[in-house]
């Protein structure tokens, strides 16, 4: 079958192609009666836009690129939700590559979605900052960038952010007014700026309640459930007491309360648990999580918005977005108030 073309909707209403052409391109100079019946004539007609033609008219691909660090969770998931609702309206397709944790993944990924040409790039990126030189060199050849939940270092970026220090000083708070005094804290494994500011509300939070920092509390670890398990086997192995945990991600928290309950350990009864960055899935755990939710598919939607501003607008300035992470109080810390 014949594909329709622009020449073929102007022969059958008798008007010129550069008229068809400037109405389904919503042209403000057409009129809107004119513009309304080429729009219903070339949907009767089974027009279908040529995008490789109009692609190459603008020099774009119509594609970005979303580059996560993970896909176990529906943290995830939400986020892409979130870019998928913007870039739909603008008829912008989706390429995602997942980097598993693993900065080296994440550099191949991100030098093949430079290979594919993408008008922009949504970096949900690994922890660490192994790539920095690697995204600003992206950034210097004019891919527009924005990081997603959080920027490892570069500067004058747009980014969509929640306000994590804050957060974790009152999830923190919750936990010592629950009469803990000895909370052990699970980290990244790699150096984070996103880990530090967790670590520093944590430290700070321990500092108003009169408690000393201890330093044989902080584990490091992956931030995967396989991490949390191995961080609590760490606590065991140095010895340290400790009657509660707070993990910088759900994974971490939700393996680490898994391996307690094998021990035999009453959770939240004698060590109580929190997690953050949570999403639905600290509820389908029994007990179910204390963490701190991040509004996923806000965020995705925001970071879309923010690129399409680059991608429109090349000299746009960059932009930082932060938005209100919320503290979900549930089962794993609830428990008598500790004398």
């Amino acid at each position: 079958m014949k594909r329709v073309t622009i020449k073929d909707i102007a022969k059958h209403l008798a008007i010129s192609a550069s008229t068809v052409s400037r109405a389904l391109a919503n042209d403000p100079n057409i009129r809107k009666e004119t513009r309304d019946r080429i729009v219903r004539t070339a949907d009767q007609l089974g027009y279908k836009r040529n995008i490789v033609a109009a692609n190459l008219r603008t020099g774009r691909t119509g594609t970005i690129g979303a580059v996560v660090d993970e896909m176990m969770t529906p943290y995830i998931a939400q986020a892409l939700r979130g870019i998928q609702n913007v870039m739909q309206l603008e008829g912008i397709s989706i390429m995602v590559a997942c980097s598993y944790h693993d900065s080296a993944q994440e550099a191949k990924n991100i030098h093949a979605m430079e290979s594919a040409l993408v008008d922009g790039l949504i970096i949900a990126p690994c922890h660490g900052s192994a790539n920095n030189d690697i995204f600003q060199h992206t950034a210097d050849k004019g891919v527009p960038i924005v990081f997603l939940g959080r920027n490892p270092g570069i500067e004058n970026a747009s980014e969509v952010v929640p306000d994590d220090y804050s957060k974790a000083f009152y999830l923190m708070d919750h936990v010592l007014r629950g009469g803990r005094k000895r909370v052990a804290h699970i980290t990244g494994d790699v150096p984070s700026a996103y880990f530090d500011r967790i670590v520093r509300g944590y430290r700070d939070c321990l500092a108003r309640f009169g408690l000393d920092f201890d330093p044989k509390l902080v584990v490091r670890a992956k931030p995967t459930f396989e991490g949390g398990i191995s961080a609590v086997d760490e606590l065991a192995l140095r010895g340290v007491e400790f009657d509660a945990v707070f993990a910088a991600s759900d994974l971490q928290a939700i393996g680490a309360m898994n391996h307690l309950l094998e021990k035999g350990v009453d959770v939240p009864g004698d060590v109580a648990v929190a997690g953050y960055a949570g999403s639905y899935l600290s509820k389908m755990v029994f007990p179910q999580l204390t963490t701190v939710e991040h509004p996923q598919l806000e965020m995705g939607e925001k970071a879309g918005r923010l690129l399409l501003e680059l991608i429109k607008n090349p000299d746009a300035p960059s932009r930082s977005v932060t938005v209100d992470a919320k503290i979900m109080l549930r089962n794993s810390t609830h428990s008598q108030v500790r004398r």
